[in-house]
C-alpha cells in the first residue's frame, strides 16, 4: 500500500497536480463513499494491516483540525471590512473549500482581530470573499463584531454568506453611534461595559431626562446664595437655599420654575445691622395665603423660612414661617 501511494505521488507531481487532502467537512454520510474522500485515510475492504495505524492517526489529525477550527483558536487577519482566516484543515490541502466555496453548513469559530466596519467580508482558506451576515443577505451592523471577541459562523450556500450564529438583534434595535450599544434612555457603554447614566445634582434640579437618580442627589445640601438687593433664583440649580442678609431686598427674580419642585428659601438676619426686609411684593410666581406678602423677623440672627411647592412654572404655593432660632 505504501508503494502504491509512492507511485501515486510521483504520477501526480509529474502531471503538475498537487494531491488534495480533504477536510472533515468533505467526509460523506454514506460510508461507502468515504473510500476516496481523504487520500490519507484508507479503510478499504482488504486493506493491508500496515495501513491501519496511519489511517487511524490520520483520522485523529482530521478531528483535531476540526476541533481547533471550531474552538475559537482561529484569529482573523485583514481589515475591518475584508477579513481573512486560514483554518487548520487547510494544512497541506484545500481546507474547507470545494472550488471557490465551502460546503453548505460548514462552521468555523473565529476571534476578530479588529472591530468590523460597514459591509464586512471574510475570505477563508482562499475561498471567495463572502459577506459576514446576521441573516441571509443582511450584513452584520457596523461595530457588532468586536475585536478580541469570538463568534461562530456557518456557511449558507443559498445566500453565499457566512452567517453569524446567535445574532442578538434585540441589542442592535437599541444601538446607536458608540460601539454596539448607545442608548438615549439613560444607559451608556463605557469600555465595552453597559452602565447607567447617573444624574448629577444639576441634572436633578433641572429635571433632565434620560438619567438615573440616586439618593445622594435627592438629599442634596442647601445652596448658599450670595447677598444681593436684587437676587435671581435659578430653580434649575437648587431645591433649598439660604442667604444671610446684608441689605434690604428690593426685587426677586425667579427662573426655571417647574411643576413638582418643592423646597425652602431661608433668610437670616445679621447679628448686627439691619433688620433687613423683603420687597413689598415678593414675586408673582409665589402665592402666599390670602395674598399676604411675607414680612421678615426684625431681631438679630433671626431665621425665617419660606417653604414652597410648585403646581406649575407660574404657581408655587408659599408660606413664611418665622423665628426658627
Amino acid at each position: 500500500m505504501k508503494t502504491f501511494f509512492k507511485y501515486l505521488m510521483i504520477a501526480t507531481l509529474a502531471l503538475g497536480v498537487t494531491p488534495a487532502i480533504a477536510a472533515i467537512w468533505q467526509w460523506s454520510l454514506t460510508p461507502a463513499s468515504n473510500g476516496t474522500a481523504d487520500p490519507t485515510i484508507n479503510w478499504a475492504v482488504g486493506m493491508a494491516p500496515s495501513a491501519v495505524d496511519p489511517s487511524a492517526r490520520a483520522m485523529m489529525a482530521r478531528i483535531a483540525e476540526w476541533r481547533d477550527d471550531t474552538s475559537g483558536a482561529l484569529v482573523t487577519g485583514g481589515t475591518a471590512t475584508a477579513y481573512t482566516v486560514t483554518t487548520n484543515q487547510s494544512n497541506g490541502g484545500n481546507g474547507i473549500c470545494t472550488g471557490s466555496y465551502p460546503i453548505n453548513g460548514t462552521q468555523i469559530v473565529v476571534t476578530m482581530n479588529v472591530t468590523n466596519g460597514a459591509s464586512p467580508y471574510l475570505t477563508v482558506d482562499g475561498c471567495n470573499a463572502l459577506p459576514l451576515a446576521s441573516s441571509g443577505g443582511v450584513f452584520v451592523p457596523t461595530g457588532y463584531l468586536q475585536a478580541g471577541s469570538t463568534y461562530r459562523l456557518t456557511f449558507n450556500s443559498t445566500y453565499s454568506n457566512w452567517i453569524l450564529q446567535n445574532y442578538a438583534s434585540s441589542i442592535q434595535s437599541i444601538g446607536g453611534a458608540t460601539g454596539v450599544i448607545t442608548l438615549s434612555t439613560g444607559l451608556q457603554v463605557v469600555s465595552n461595559a453597559l452602565s447607567v447614566v447617573k444624574a448629577t445634582a444639576a441634572n436633578y434640579f433641572a429635571a433632565a431626562s434620560n438619567t438615573f437618580l440616586s439618593s445622594d442627589i435627592v438629599f442634596s445640601a442647601e445652596v448658599t446664595f450670595s447677598p444681593s438687593a436684587t437676587p435671581t433664583y435659578d430653580f434649575s440649580t437648587f431645591l433649598n437655599g439660604s442667604t444671610t442678609m446684608t441689605s434690604n431686598i428690593t426685587s426677586v427674580t425667579m427662573t426655571n420654575l417647574k411643576a413638582g419642585q418643592a423646597g425652602m428659601i431661608t433668610y437670616i438676619q445679621p447679628s448686627s445691622g439691619g433688620p433687613y426686609t423683603l420687597p413689598a411684593t415678593f414675586n408673582s410666581n409665589f402665592k402666599f395665603p390670602g395674598g399676604v406678602q411675607p414680612v421678615l423677623s426684625t431681631t438679630a440672627n433671626a431665621v425665617d423660612i419660606i417653604f414652597y411647592s410648585c403646581r406649575s412654572a407660574t404657581f408655587c404655593a408659599a408660606s413664611l414661617n418665622k423665628a426658627f432660632n
